[in-house]
C-alpha cells in the first residue's frame, strides 16, 4: 500500500514536471516582443525582444539575437550563453559546466523519470529493511543509548559520518577506489536504517511506515532525515560496540 501511494506520487511528480518542460520547448522571444521572468529547463531559448526579468537556462543553452536585450541577470547551467552583436545582457552573467553532455528534450525527461523512479526503490527498500530489522528487537540498545546520552550520540556520529563521507569521496576518485567507496556509503544506509528500526519498533504502528516513506521520498526533507538517522545510528552504534567490547572479559 505504502508502495503504491509512493507511486502514484512519482506520477504526479512526473506529470509536473514534464508539462512544464514541453511547454518550455522551443522557447523565443520574437522582436518587439517582452517577456518578464523566464525559466527553462533542457532546452535552449533565444531573445531577440525583450526579457525584463532574469533569464534562467538549465541544460541548455541561452542566445541573445542582434536586437535582444536582457535588463536582468542571465543564468546558465549545462550550456553555453552566445551575444550576436548588437544583443545586450545589462545584468550579470552566470555560466556553469558548459561541457556537461547532459541530454536535451525527451532524453532528459527520461532520465528526471528514471531518477525518481530509483529514489522510490531506494526509499521502499530502505523503510522495508527497517520493517524487518524492527520485528526482530535488536534495536533496543540503540534506542537506550540514544534515549540516555542523546548529545553524545550525535556528536559521534557527526564525526564518524564526516570521517567516511571524506574518506568515500576522495576513494572515488579512483576506479578501484570506487568499491571501497560503495562499501562506505552501504555502511552510511545501514547507519540510517538502523535508526528508523528503532523508531519503528519503539512505534509499532503501520502508519508510521508510510509517513516515513513520503518523508523520505520527499527532496531536501529526505536528505535531511536521512542525514539525522545516519549520524543517530553511527552515534549510538558506534558507542554500544564500544561498550560492549569494554565489558567484555580480555582473554590472557
Amino acid at each position: 500500500m505504502a508502495l503504491n501511494r509512493l507511486l502514484l506520487g512519482l506520477l504526479v511528480a512526473t506529470g509536473v514536471l514534464v508539462v512544464p518542460t514541453q511547454a518550455a520547448a522551443l522557447v523565443h522571444i520574437s522582436a518587439n516582443q517582452r517577456s518578464g521572468e523566464i525559466t527553462v529547463i533542457a532546452d535552449n531559448v533565444r531573445v531577440d525582444g525583450t526579457a525584463t526579468a532574469s533569464v534562467t537556462v538549465i541544460d541548455g543553452s541561452l542566445t541573445v539575437g542582434p536586437h535582444g536585450r536582457l535588463l536582468d541577470r542571465a543564468i546558465v547551467v549545462g550550456g553555453y550563453t552566445t551575444i550576436l552583436p548588437g544583443g545586450t545582457i545589462k545584468g550579470d552573467v552566470v555560466q556553469f559546466g558548459s561541457h556537461w553532455p547532459l541530454p536535451e528534450g525527451v532524453a532528459a525527461v527520461a532520465l528526471i523519470v528514471a531518477l525518481l523512479l530509483g529514489r522510490v526503490l531506494l526509499v521502499w527498500l530502505t523503510v522495508t529493511a527497517a520493517g524487518l530489522l524492527a520485528h526482530t528487537g535488536r534495536t533496543r540498545t540503540v534506542r537506550e543509548e540514544v534515549n540516555a546520552y542523546p548529545l553524545r550520540t550525535v556528536l559521534v556520529g557527526m564525526v564518524a559520518g564526516l570521517g567516511i563521507g571524506a574518506g568515500s569521496l576522495i576513494l572515488a576518485i579512483t576506479i578501484l577506489g570506487l568499491v571501497a567507496a560503495a562499501a562506505l556509503w552501504a555502511l552510511l544506509l545501514a547507519a540510517a536504517i538502523t535508526t528508523f528500526a528503532a523508531l519503528l519498533e519503539a512505534t509499532p504502528d503501520p502508519k508510521l511506515r508510510r509517513v516515513l516513506g513520503v518523508a523520505l521520498f520527499l527532496p531536501i526533507l529526505g536528505e535531511m532525515i536521512t542525514s539525522l538517522a545516519i549520524i543517530i545510528g553511527l552515534g549510538a552504534t558506534i558507542r554500544t560496540s564500544t561498550m560492549i567490547a569494554r565489558s567484555s572479559p580480555s582473554t590472557p
